[in-house]
This record gives structure tokens, C-alpha cells and sequence, in this order.
């Protein structure tokens, strides 16, 4: 079993720079330090991935939520088409939704 919380805090510490630099805020809300999950693979290259594609396309803000069963990337500032979302999602673990004036959310479930 792998923490979570390492996983995570090791991607979000990459990614703060490349944030930074482009003048983009971004958050990490990870309220259970203690989870851990067998595959660190499944979180950490989708979570990478669209971590990244968050921070290209928001003009300010990008929060990492952490929860019970998955985490949630959210981007303030755009709106994916319905082919990209469909691209995107993959039934068995990740849902991808856009909408214009909430932006677009990624869910990875563990």
C-alpha cells in the first residue's frame, strides 16, 4: 500500500513552479493525509497529465481536491469541446465535465 498524501504532494510540488510561472493560483485541499491506495500508477500519471492540461488552459486558478474516493482537478477558465471531453473520460475511472462560467472539472477515482 502507498500513501496518497506522497503521491500527491509530489506532483503538486512539481507542478507549483510551472504554475507559478504563468501566474496561475493553485490550490491543494487533501483533508485525509492517512489514505493510502494499492496502484500508485492509476493516480499519479492521470493526475499528472491533467494537472498539467488545467494549468495551459486557466488564465488563474487551479485546485487540487482530494477526497475519500478520487480527486478532483478544477480549472476556472476553460470550456473543453465534446469531442475533447469524450477523449478525455474513461469509464473506468475518470470523468471529465466542462461547462461555460464553472470551467472544467477532471475526476480520477482511485
Amino acid at each position: 500500500m502507498y500513501r496518497l498524501s506522497v503521491i500527491v504532494e509530489e506532483v503538486f510540488r512539481k507542478y507549483l513552479p510551472v504554475a507559478q510561472k504563468v501566474g496561475v493560483t493553485l490550490d491543494l485541499d487533501f483533508p485525509d493525509p492517512t489514505k493510502k491506495i494499492e496502484k500508485p500508477s492509476r493516480v499519479r500519471e492521470p493526475l499528472e497529465e491533467h494537472l498539467s492540461s488545467a494549468i495551459r488552459r486557466t488564465k488563474n486558478h487551479v485546485k487540487v481536491l482530494v477526497k475519500k474516493d478520487g480527486i478532483t482537478i478544477f480549472d476556472d477558465g476553460s470550456v473543453l469541446s465534446p469531442a475533447v471531453l469524450s477523449a478525455l473520460n474513461k469509464p473506468e475511472h475518470i470523468e471529465a465535465k466542462s461547462r461555460v462560467g464553472f470551467g472544467t472539472s477532471v475526476f480520477i477515482k482511485f
